[in-house]
């Protein structure tokens, strides 16, 4: 069901609900933003230039983490699926020569091998494991803890989003009201007889104490406003100061892929390294 707007018994426009009072604010500041300077009063609006810039950049920061973060997870399964396969194709039999021997029959020449002959797949395993748990605790996971405080900030921020609107609201309504008073005042000065003065004084009375009402309520709203709004940039500012980390977990992921195919070759090959050297990467600032 739409909303209407209700009418008071004055027939004032002062008196309608709260979501229709912010509905028609809210449509006001759309409107002033894709029309030109001057067709829609903005001398209501709160500014939030300093909120609008830093959000609008820490959004874009997000679609970036979440760039790499699917990367890097198609990376992992990549380093998953090859190490597995390894596994696979090592322990499966080399293929063998064969001739004719000394009886005149077919025999295998040498003896049956794998192709990973001397190779411990269990180093194999380790590596993989190691590079997998490296990924995900030291890369991924504090990607995703970006990402979630982001979204957590995002939300703080339609809620601050919504007081904003209901501060200007608020303040084109006192101005409304004081408007009627002024005319209330002519019209009072303008009575002829003590009836419609006794009737325009007793407009004029309520006129100003629903002024004095929506005067409190205008600043109960703004004091709220102003404490959240210091709040939620604080912390969108901290959050913007984290991402610095980023390039910190890119070099992390780089770090524990040389680490780990080094390891794997060594296991390959039988050298002395082994798979002990891929624990070197040090952990990163958590975000």
């Amino acid at each position: 069901m739409p909303l209407t707007p209700s009418t008071p018994s004055s027939g004032s426009l002062t008196g309608i609900g709260p979501a229709w009072r912010k509905l028609r604010e809210r449509q006001r500041q759309f409107m002033a933003d894709i029309l030109p300077n001057g067709w829609v009063d903005t001398s209501f609006s709160t500014p939030k230039t300093r909120q609008a810039f830093m959000e609008e950049e820490a959004k874009q920061f997000a679609a970036n983490i979440k760039l790499m973060e699917k990367d890097i997870r198609g990376l992992k399964l990549a380093d998953e699926t090859f190490m597995n396969t390894c596994q696979q194709v090592l322990a499966s039999d080399l293929p063998r020569v064969y001739d004719f021997g000394q009886d005149g029959h077919i025999h295998a020449v040498g003896d049956l091998d794998t192709i990973g002959r001397g190779c411990k797949t269990e180093d194999l395993v380790t590596v993989q494991q190691e590079l997998s748990q490296g990924l995900e605790q030291d890369v991924l996971t504090p990607m995703k803890q970006w990402l979630f405080a982001w979204s957590t900030v995002q939300a703080r921020l339609k809620e601050l989003e919504g007081m904003r609107i209901e501060v200007d609201s608020r303040k084109r309504q006192v101005f409304d009201l004081r408007q009627q008073e002024d005319k209330l005042k002519k019209k009072l000065g303008e009575a002829t007889n003590d009836h419609q003065k006794k009737t325009r004084e007793k407009n004029l009375e309520d006129i100003w104490r629903k002024q004095q009402r929506k005067d409190a309520k205008l600043a109960t709203a703004t004091a709220a406003y102003q404490s959240m709004e210091s709040e939620v940039l604080e912390e969108l500012a901290g959050l913007i100061r984290d991402a610095v980390c980023l390039k910190s977990y890119l070099a992390a992921c780089t770090e524990f892929q040389r680490e780990a195919y080094q390891s794997l070759t060594h296991a390959l090959l039988g050298t002395t390294a082994g798979v002990n050297g891929q624990v070197a990467v040090a952990q990163s600032k958590t975000l």
